[in-house]
């Protein structure tokens, strides 16, 4: 098993080298394994899934966690667990009952269970999260209701009609009090400003070095 797992992980991280060719799938223990070119896991009763590929799509619910890697990667079925999830475009439209740790140049999230952390060039966040979000972006969609505390490191923010923050915001930038909150998103007495070199949440991919590697 853990041949199984280092193979795997090798292969997330030579993607570019394999990108022409199908290394196939692997179903162990209730856990699913798939890296190629195009992959795409429909299978039932899967726990974990771990892909990797240049074009990666989950189709069904996974009782599980799922470990995703890719230049266009979506999530159409609900996650049981945390979804980790690498990649150039990323489109979550299914449910994640855990946390999210979503790292990719354009991200698009529907709703999280538990906690988010994304970082990305063009982020759009349109379903609830009902644990707290780090979010750094150059420009951000938020229109999702935040039960808990909000980081925020943005360019740009487009607050949609369905933005609400339960907890903290603090807004880190360049520019104190650059960024505008309209009303009715939080208070004004939860609302913190602080420099953006203070900021310690994720931080986006460097895709123009990455291709030129």
């Amino acid at each position: 098993m853990a041949r199984l797992l280092l193979t795997f992980l090798i292969s997330f991280i030579a993607l570019p080298t394999w990108a022409d060719e199908t290394l196939g799938f692997l179903s162990f223990g209730g856990d699913f394994f798939g890296a190629g070119r195009s992959v795409i896991h429909d299978a039932p009763d899967t726990d974990d899934l771990f892909l990797a590929g240049e074009v990666v799509e989950g189709r069904t619910d996974i009782t599980g966690s799922a470990h995703l890697a890719g230049r266009e990667v979506t999530i159409k079925g609900q996650v049981g667990g945390d979804a980790y999830v690498a990649g150039e475009e990323i489109v979550l439209d299914g449910y994640v009952t855990g946390d999210a740790t979503l790292a990719g140049r354009t991200v698009s999230v529907k709703g999280v269970g538990g906690d988010l952390r994304v970082a990305g060039s063009e982020l759009e966040l349109n379903g609830d999260v009902a644990g707290y979000a780090l979010i750094a972006g150059e420009e951000v969609v938020f229109n999702a209701i935040v039960s808990g505390d909000v980081g925020i490191a943005a360019g740009t923010v487009d607050w949609g009609q369905n933005a609400s923050i339960g907890g903290v915001l603090t807004v880190y930038e360049e520019d104190l009090g650059d960024l505008e909150v309209p009303e009715g998103i939080v208070a004004d007495d939860r609302i913190e400003r602080r420099e953006v070199e203070e900021w310690e949440g994720p931080t986006p991919p460097n895709w123009r070095s990455a291709a030129a590697s």
